[in-house]
């Protein structure tokens, strides 16, 4: 039979084993190697410990990192990485990303911009309850992006932030709508067109009939 001290050490290295879910701490950006050369952004500690992380402020997630000699591109957020991070505001994301985990940004009730740099591989995305602002040219360009959700808490929308994207080029052309946003106006305006904005319009997207 074993000593009483002997497991209750044992047990306190499981759990701490268990507390900690990543291989790297990068300038305060938590990881795990998912391959050779791949990295997912995670969270500090594991869904057993009781908490998640201490992700707070301003959070740029670059495209590659470097540990222990060897480069590993940043292709992923996990699963829960930032949940329930009611500190973060900012989130910058990088073309690299090509996933996002179930319920990453999970009541973060504090999150205001989730900016996706580059030409992903985007193809939906749900903006969380908790964001008020989507910024100018935000999903500009992420050509295969093909579905957007916008909740009601989005008061302000940046120009062109769904420009050249496929749900855009998928539209008719006129004044185009997601959920209660005025996004902008699509192709040539006719020579006195007359626009009539929808009852219950919450927003006007900056620069929606620009030219």
């Amino acid at each position: 039979m074993k000593p009483k001290h002997y497991i209750l050490s044992l047990l306190a290295l499981l759990a701490s084993i268990n507390a900690f879910a990543y291989n790297a701490n990068i300038d305060g950006i938590y990881y795990n190697f998912t391959s050779d050369a791949e990295a997912s952004v995670t969270y500090k500690s594991s869904v057993g410990s009781g908490s998640y992380n201490s992700y707070s402020g301003q959070i740029i997630i670059p495209e590659s990192i470097t540990y222990q000699g060897i480069t590993y591109s940043v292709t992923s957020i996990g699963r829960q990485a930032f949940k329930d991070c009611s500190n973060l505001t900012y989130v910058t994301i990088p073309e690299s990303v090509t996933s996002i985990g179930n319920s990453a940004f999970e009541n973060c009730t504090g999150l205001k911009s989730v900016t996706i740099s580059g030409n992903s591989e985007l193809r939906a995305v749900t903006i969380p309850n908790s964001v008020t602002r989507i910024g100018q040219g935000a999903f500009y360009g992420c050509t295969g992006l093909t579905s957007v959700t916008i909740p009601e808490s989005v008061t302000s929308i940046g120009g062109s932030a769904f420009y050249k994207t496929a749900w855009w080029d998928n539209q008719p052309d006129g004044l185009l709508y997601l959920g209660k946003v005025a996004c902008g106006y699509k192709g040539t305006m006719p020579e006195n067109t007359e626009i009539i904005i929808k009852d219950g319009t919450s927003v006007i997207a900056d620069g929606a009939f620009a030219g």
